[in-house]
C-alpha cells in the first residue's frame, strides 16, 4: 500500500496506510498530547496558579454514572484533579500524599439533633502509588450501574504493582434516589461554590493533557471562554531545580512554579547560603 508516500501527519504523529474500494489513504496514529485528522491539535492545558475548567455535560440518561480519563503532570503531593456532582451526590479525583483518591459523598442530615447535624457520607478508593514524579501519569475513573472503580494506565509501573481498585456503591450513600441523581457539571482542577467563589482546597497545579468526559475529548482551543478561569494551554513545565540553585548541598525540592531548599547544618536561608552566624558562605 502506498497511502503514506505523501502523508501529511504533523508533529510526529505516524501514518497508518488503508485500501479502501481500490483507493489508497492513510490515518495518523497520534502522539500523546494531540488530536485531529493530521495531529495538529493539541489536548494539553496548564493550571500555574489557581483556576479551574468548567464542564457542563448534557443531560443524556438520568441516572448517576461518570467515565473520565486524562493524564497528569505535577509535583505537588495536595491537589483537585476533578469534581463532578450535582444535588447531593458529588464524586471527586483528588492528589492526597502524592496518591491518588477517588471518593464518592453525600451531604446528608443526622437524625435525633436539635435542628439536624449535617454529615457526609464518603466512600473511597485509593492506590498507594506515588504520582506526582513530574512525569505524566494516566488515570480513569468510572462510576456506572453502582460500581465505582479507579485505575491507573501507567503501563510500566502497573506491570509490578496493583493499580486498580473498585468497590459497589454503600447502599447508605446510594440514597433513596440513586442512580436517579445524574451527576451533570464537571470541575476539572478546582472546586467552585454556587456564587463562583472558589473553594479553599489545594487546586491542581500542574498539566493536563488527553482528558475525556463520558469519551467526549476537550480541546482547549473550543473552550467557552467564561468557563475556563486562570488555565493555558500547552504545557511548558521547567524543572526549578535543574539549575542547581541549593548551595551547600541543599536538597532542591522542585515546587513546580518555584523551589524550596532543605538545608543541612549549620546553614539556612532560601539557598543555604548563609551561615547561622548570619554571615554568608561560599557555594556548593
Amino acid at each position: 500500500m502506498v497511502g503514506c508516500e505523501s502523508h501529511e501527519c504533523q508533529n510526529q504523529g505516524s501514518c497508518s496506510p488503508f485500501l479502501s474500494d481500490g483507493h489508497h489513504g492513510y490515518s495518523c496514529l497520534c502522539p500523546p498530547g494531540l488530536t485531529g485528522p493530521l495531529c495538529q491539535t493539541p489536548t494539553a492545558f496548564s493550571f500555574e496558579r489557581r483556576g479551574y475548567l468548567l464542564l457542563q455535560s448534557p443531560l443524556v440518561a438520568a441516572e448517576a454514572s461518570c467515565n473520565i480519563t486524562l493524564s497528569f503532570r505535577t509535583v505537588l503531593p495536595r491537589a483537585v484533579l476533578f469534581q463532578r456532582g450535582s444535588g447531593g451526590l458529588v464524586l471527586g479525583l483528588e492528589l492526597l500524599g502524592g496518591q491518588l483518591t477517588l471518593s464518592l459523598r453525600r451531604e446528608a442530615l443526622a437524625g435525633g439533633g436539635e435542628e439536624g447535624e449535617a454529615l457526609q457520607l464518603r466512600q473511597t478508593l485509593e492506590l498507594p502509588l506515588n504520582v506526582t514524579d513530574g512525569e505524566w501519569h494516566s488515570v480513569k475513573a468510572v462510576l456506572e450501574d453502582g460500581l465505582l472503580s479507579l485505575r491507573l494506565l501507567d503501563g510500566g509501573v502497573c506491570q509490578e504493582q496493583n493499580c486498580e481498585s473498585e468497590a459497589w456503591v454503600d447502599g447508605a450513600l446510594a440514597g433513596a434516589d440513586f442512580p436517579e441523581s445524574p451527576l451533570q457539571n464537571t470541575l476539572i482542577g478546582g472546586v467552585v461554590e454556587a456564587d463562583g467563589a472558589l473553594v479553599p482546597v489545594p487546586a491542581f497545579i500542574g498539566c493536563l493533557r488527553d482528558v475525556f468526559v463520558d469519551s467526549q475529548l476537550v480541546v482547549p482551543e473550543e473552550w467557552l471562554s467564561d468557563s475556563a478561569v486562570n488555565v493555558t494551554a500547552g504545557c511548558s513545565h521547567r524543572d526549578r531545580c535543574q539549575d542547581s540553585p541549593c548551595e551547600n548541598k541543599g536538597q532542591c525540592i522542585n515546587l513546580w512554579q518555584s523551589y524550596q531548599c532543605r538545608c543541612p547544618r549549620p546553614y539556612e536561608g532560601h539557598d543555604c547560603a548563609e551561615g547561622k552566624n548570619g554571615g554568608m558562605s561560599g557555594g556548593g
